[in-house]
């Protein structure tokens, strides 16, 4: 049993020293150590059981392979969960939920980016263009505000993030989709709980974008913290986005705010 201890402090100092001074993760290493630690102490998350009445799948996990300029953008990812049938699905249980994407190149003033969320009745809950600047590429998050109408608990509501990368054909764009649930927040009312522990709650509850969101934030304020490191590697590894993990987590710089479209 010290044996193992020793072995897994390790482990644990290794990691740490990665995650210095930015927050950077390889997925090696924290395979290690995740399968190093307890299994009772995982951060885990327990996908909602999909309705009978879902309908066809719906989504678009990552751009997927294009031309020209474009091209530099084919690994622009959703970080939202591919459920069993291929439906790109998270559940929020507030009003203005973040969406978190990976976007491959850094993005220019120049770029266009649109987002756009409809109801079931394709009626826009949103339409905008965003205006963003990154110094890199990395994880941005995209926040749903200003929607035209709440979001109804029981609601599925499309969203669309393109981007439109090629100055010759103005049409071309690379895009994800999916779909946000609106769950209820009944559970989620303790704003005395500690922020992990909410995000551990929520990822528990099924409850995706809040969980991610929260983990996001923490690993920005405590870069060198290791449960938060492992935490968010945890939950991106265990809906097959592992891959994205170690991407630098950015604080996009709006340069304007964002235009509705109509």
């Amino acid at each position: 049993m010290k044996l193992r201890s020793t072995k897994v402090l390790l482990q644990l100092s290794a990691l740490l020293l990665l995650t210095a001074g930015g927050g950077l993760l390889t997925p090696e290493v924290m395979a290690q150590t995740n399968a190093s630690s307890k299994k009772e102490d995982a951060f885990v998350y327990v996908p909602p059981t999909p309705p009978a009445d879902q309908g066809a799948p719906l989504g678009r996990q990552q751009g997927g392979a294009s031309r020209g300029s474009c091209n530099d953008y084919a690994g622009l990812t959703a970080l939202v969960p591919a459920e069993p049938d291929g439906m790109i699905k998270g559940l929020t249980a507030i009003d203005e939920p973040t969406i978190l994407f990976y976007v491959p190149v850094a993005l220019s003033p120049d770029t266009k980016v649109e987002l756009v969320v409809q109801d079931q009745d394709d009626e826009y809950v949103t339409r905008r263009r965003l205006k963003l600047k990154t110094d890199s590429a990395g994880i941005v998050p995209v926040k749903l505000k200003q929607l035209r109408k709440d979001l109804e608990v029981g609601q599925n509501y499309q969203w669309t993030l393109s981007i439109y990368c090629d100055p010759a054909r103005k049409s071309a764009s690379v895009y994800v989709q999916g779909l946000l649930g609106r769950a209820s927040d009944n559970a989620f009312k303790s704003e005395q709980m500690p922020s992990f522990e909410r995000a551990a709650q929520y990822a528990k509850q099924g409850i995706w974008f809040e969980s991610l969101a929260l983990l996001a934030q923490l690993r920005q304020l405590e870069p060198d913290n290791l449960k938060i490191a492992q935490a968010w590697y945890d939950l991106l590894q265990q809906v097959e986005l592992g891959s994205v993990a170690p991407a630098k987590l950015l604080v996009p710089e709006e340069l304007s705010p964002a235009s509705e479209l109509r």
